[in-house]
């Protein structure tokens, strides 16, 4: 009786195709492994069977749905006596997902397989391919716009913010919209949010993206703002004189009025207060207004005010901070623009009456900034002095910013500017005078002339200082990109240095003098270089060397203790030991070496000669070359250094008349010849506005 129940359940399970889907897209998965020898198990007797395959159906055969729709799987395990529970998978839920009831929910567009699998037996399973398509968007028309009011209110105090919430009915409608005012002095409205300005009423309305004759508004009242404590009295205090404004101590209350000459754009604080900062100025005393409350107190450019506010002291930057009192004057108040040309600008002394003023100067271009997309500095020349023009985007808007920097960009080293701007000075300790830039009205750049480009160009050739033995040609430039001129060359050694930079190494080390000739239409000047080639037989000995690996490592702001500042001073360091001058100069490193404490000495540049950055030896050997590493420190631009060797114990010095450009951020070798013998040798910065170098590695041979 069971042999004959076992040929009927096999014989049943050769009905179906293994895998494969009938015209309703059913499918039938048989396990190949039952044998027909195989005896029952004890099931048998209670009318349960081993499954043997699965097939999985769908409503109508449907194999294709959307995204978002669902469709319901059903399984059917073979022979139909056995367990018919199954475990449903998909396998990628990232397409579809599938219950545990074979409900399949399609999730984004692509194919995927349906599993399921018998509870019993899991080799015992079946796929069912199903495609997801891209879901049918059924566009909705909107036909009105609804907009509630956080709170119900009907009015909110300038500086306030409220909250407006649009929705566009009907439901299915694109939400977008965009939000306007009818008077963006009285509130504006971003993004539904209302910001009370002044007072006044205005309407607030939004619009449909998808159809502008789709609108609706809400009017509200702007009142008054809160005006500010008053702790002093205000409108009986004599006004503050500007040398008041610049000597008094931090908090002092201040009282001035000006006709206001420059308005920065407002800003925002970490409190949401809405800012400005402005200057005001009467004849030639100038005021610098911080952070003025905009929406209590709001400024116009042109007009003339009281203000009453309290002393700041910030980087060099004299302020009036914290204003409680402002009031619009009826009197027709007027200012001095003063002509600085022949001033002493670095002078403190002779600038701090200007500060915060307007000012004009006729200026000569020193360097130009590489990055005109953030704040930046024009060092220039005003009569026999350098000085920084300062152009800051915060202090005007991103058009004006953009209109200031077009000037420069057409600009050139070495080209005349005359400038309008105010003065005021920034920096730590001792702040350096400046000139700040505020409006691209105020500045007027001469025409490029065949003499400034040549110029310009001159300053900006340079070649290598010195050709070790790796080298056999050196690059001489015959242009320079973004100048238009031609460059020829004419060597003092043709058989060291022929004239198209062919090199030649001598037996000793020599210096070759290369002259080029610059040359813009029929304007030409010439620019000589000295160029140290080693020699393939050179050899020296060793007199004095300072690394500074024997300085003190515990350091103070990344500089060494043994001399963490710019100030004059001396050290005893090196191999031998030996005291070194050190004149604007510090101990401390590249920005990477300090990180590891690794220093090299930090030698800065000054526009006065007699400050500019020195090394020196201060004990008498017998030298004949000095050989160092340099590098610019952080991002300052190129710098340029000079020699001089005493031979009367540093009674007198002689300048080598070499000069050499520093101008890469990686340290190089630099080797110089001195003329003759020498008892003291000494490293400077050629006189300039405040560049670095790191300087390492120092050796004194013969």
């Amino acid at each position: 009786m069971k042999t004959n129940l076992l040929k009927v359940l096999v014989m049943t399970a050769t009905l179906f195709s293994v895998g494969c889907s009938n015209k309703n897209s059913s499918t039938v998965s048989v396990n190949s492994n039952v044998s027909s020898s195989s005896p029952l198990s004890n099931s048998s007797l209670t009318n349960s069977v081993n499954p043997v395959g699965i097939e999985i159906t769908s409503a109508n055969g449907v194999s294709t749905i959307k995204v978002e729709e669902t469709l319901q799987l059903n399984a059917k395990v073979y022979p139909e006596t056995a367990d018919q529970s199954v475990v449903w998978s998909s396998s990628n839920e990232a397409v579809a997902t599938v219950s545990s009831t074979g409900l399949v929910t399609g999730v984004t567009v692509g194919t995927v397989k349906i599993i399921a699998a018998s509870s019993v037996d899991a080799n015992i399973k079946q796929e069912f391919a199903l495609i997801i398509e891209e879901k049918e968007e059924v566009y909705v028309a909107p036909e009105s716009i609804a907009i509630s009011v956080a709170g119900n209110a009907t009015s909110l105090k300038a500086g306030e913010n409220l909250e407006l919430t649009a929705v566009v009915l009907p439901q299915g409608a694109s939400q977008a919209v965009t939000w306007s005012s009818s008077d963006e002095t009285i509130a504006n409205v971003r993004r539904g949010t209302v910001t009370g300005l002044k007072e006044g009423s205005v309407t607030i309305t939004a619009t449909s993206d998808e159809n502008e004759n789709v609108k609706q508004s809400v009017t509200l009242t702007v009142e008054k703002a809160d005006l500010p404590t008053t702790t002093e009295d205000w409108g009986n205090m004599d006004y503050s004189t500007h040398e008041t404004f610049m000597t008094s101590e931090a908090e002092t209350p201040l009282k001035v009025k000006g006709v206001v000459t420059h308005v920065t754009p407002t800003y925002t604080n970490d409190e949401g207060q809405t800012l400005v900062n402005y200057y005001i100025q009467e004849g030639i005393n100038g005021y610098f207004v911080y952070g003025q409350d905009a929406i209590s107190f709001p400024v116009t450019e042109g007009k003339s005010y009281d203000v009453g506010g309290f002393k700041k002291y910030y980087r060099g930057q004299n302020e009036i901070v914290d204003v409680q009192y402002f009031k619009e004057l009826t009197e027709n108040l007027t200012y001095t623009v003063t002509d600085i040309t022949n001033m002493s600008v670095t002078s403190t002394e002779d600038m701090d009456m200007y500060h915060a003023s307007y000012i004009s100067a006729e200026t000569l271009i020193n360097t130009l900034p590489t990055n005109y997309t953030k704040a930046y500095s024009v060092n220039v020349t005003i009569g026999s002095s350098a000085i920084d023009l300062r152009v800051d985007p915060s202090n005007m808007t991103s058009e004006e910013f953009t209109a200031v920097s077009a000037k420069f960009q057409g600009a050139t080293e070495g080209v005349k500017v005359n400038i309008k701007g105010i003065m005021s000075a920034f920096g730590y300790g001792k702040p350096s005078n400046q000139i700040a830039l505020v409006k691209s009205s105020d500045i007027e750049v001469a025409a490029l002339t065949d003499d400034v480009i040549v110029a310009a160009a001159k300053n900006e050739l340079s070649l290598p200082a010195v050709v070790n033995n790796s080298t056999n040609s050196i690059n001489l430039p015959t242009t320079i990109e973004g100048y238009n001129v031609e460059i020829s060359w004419v060597s003092g050694n043709t058989s060291i240095i022929a004239n198209d930079g062919t090199v030649t190494h001598p037996a000793t080390d020599t210096n070759v003098k290369l002259t080029a000739t610059i040359k813009s239409n029929n304007y030409s000047e010439t620019k000589e270089f000295t160029v140290l080639v080693y020699g393939i037989e050179s050899n020296y000995t060793e007199v004095a060397s300072l690394n500074l690996e024997d300085a003190d490592l515990e350091n103070k702001y990344g500089c060494s203790n043994t001399k963490s500042s710019y100030a004059e001073g001396t050290i005893e360091l090196g191999t031998p030991t030996y005291t070194w001058l050190l004149k604007n100069a510090l101990i401390g490193g590249t920005d990477s070496d300090i990180r590891n404490g690794v220093y090299s000495i930090r030698l800065q540049s000054n526009a006065k000669e007699e400050s500019t950055g020195r090394i020196e030896i201060q004990e008498d050997l017998e030298i004949n070359v000095i050989q160092f590493n340099a590098a610019l420190y952080g991002a300052d631009s190129a710098i340029k250094l000079g020699f001089e060797y005493s031979t009367d114990n540093g009674t007198t010095w002689i300048d080598t008349g070499v000069e050499l450009t520093v101008s890469s951020s990686q340290l190089n070798e630099y080797r110089v010849l001195l003329p003759e013998t020498a008892d003291r040798v000494a490293i400077y910065a050629v006189a300039g506005t405040g560049k670095r170098a790191s300087i390492d590695d120092i050796q004194l041979l013969k």
